[in-house]
């Protein structure tokens, strides 16, 4: 064999071996892909997180299709982009639109809430959803540059578009309350309950007409000015209370009749009223002397003041959690007052949360 003829021998086995040792890398990274695919879904398979990033993944699918098609019927000659693979320009753009867009009614009821706009929390699970999927697919195209920019920056989006918010603290000094400093998130966070709130600690058969009372909690998610309607209710801890506090349990209404609160209490006094047919109080203070005497100050005193909330024999007397435990069909032969280290230990073990079980003394 001449010289030449080697020559161009060795360089077809030097071309072949590149070629083979540039599929095998390419077959082992995608394999090493694969698995990073099928260890991230394994972890998120027992959480909604594939769900919800598949329902921002599918709107900005549909919303940029529509938006191209939009493009194109108005110029002919435009190119139509694909949704994928997803970029920096293909997500602000989305994120333009998202911000502006109209909440949705969580209701039967289709259609939008006129004057709101989404939320933050929904603005930052579309950027954690796109994100998620830009890092999953850019292997996929590897000569295409825009694929490779991270969208780390884009969650700046979030804090640009959230409302001016108002000093969040809201200040209690009142005589013979504890002075407490509330913030509105985790209020906001705590409020919405369901009908446990009426079985609770919160609702005891000493409670009466008097400790019910209503607010307006901050509803900044939807804007500044909106407010929800919220029931509380004033709780007197006596067992632990060693510095008189007034304790205070709130719900907000409940978009499920059957699980709202406060509209189980409202048929409550529906029916005491227009069911049982118990005549109404009479609202106006009394200011006879007799009621001086007693104490009641300038202000007078109302019958009303002693009627409970839930009564016995007569609407100002109390009804006994007997009582109470009979007409929630709750059955309970033997009650043992535990140690409260005992008590906090057994609820642990039993899976309370960390919360919870605090609250027992734990």
């Amino acid at each position: 064999m001449s010289t030449s003829q080697q020559q161009i021998a060795q360089s077809s086995n030097t071309t072949s071996s590149d070629e083979g040792f540039a599929r095998s890398t390419e077959l082992l990274e995608q394999r090493g892909y694969e698995v990073h695919d099928e260890v991230q879904r394994a972890g998120s398979a027992h959480t909604g997180t594939p769900h919800t990033y598949d329902c921002h993944i599918k709107s900005y699918e549909v919303w940029f299709l529509n938006e191209e098609a939009m493009k194109w019927n108005s110029d002919p000659t435009y190119t139509r982009l694909p949704p994928f693979p997803v970029t920096v320009a293909k997500v602000v753009s989305f994120l333009e639109y998202e911000m502006n867009r109209l909440m949705k009614k969580h209701s039967r009821d289709e259609g939008s809430m006129e004057g709101t706009t989404v939320g933050r929390a929904s603005i930052q699970a579309a950027i954690s959803a796109l994100e998620f999927i830009h890092g999953r697919d850019e292997h996929l195209y590897p000569n295409d540059p825009s694929t490779q920019k991270p969208l780390r920056r884009i969650a700046e989006f979030v804090f640009w578009d959230q409302h001016e918010k108002e000093c969040p603290s809201l200040g209690e000094d009142v005589p013979g309350v504890e002075s407490n400093w509330f913030f509105c998130s985790p209020v906001e966070h705590d409020s919405p309950q369901n009908k446990e709130w009426l079985g609770s600690s919160a609702v005891r058969p000493s409670n009466g007409w008097s400790e019910l009372f209503h607010e307006e909690l901050p509803n900044k998610e939807i804007r500044n000015d909106v407010t929800i309607s919220g029931l509380f209710m004033l709780s007197y801890n006596l067992k632990h209370n060693q510095l008189g506090r007034l304790d205070e349990h709130g719900v907000i209404q409940h978009h499920c009749v059957e699980l709202c609160p406060i509209g189980a209490i409202a048929m409550h006094f529906f029916a005491l009223f227009h069911i049982q047919k118990i005549s109404e109080t009479n609202f106006e203070p009394d200011f006879s002397d007799n009621a001086k005497k007693a104490g009641h100050g300038l202000y007078g005193r109302c019958a009303w003041y002693d009627y409970k909330v839930f009564f016995a024999s007569a609407i100002d007397k109390e009804m006994s959690y007997d009582k109470m435990y009979g007409a929630s069909d709750i059955l309970i032969s033997k009650v043992t007052h535990a140690g409260r280290n005992y008590a906090a230990q057994k609820a642990h073990q039993n899976g309370v949360s960390v919360d919870d079980t605090k609250a027992l003394g734990g």
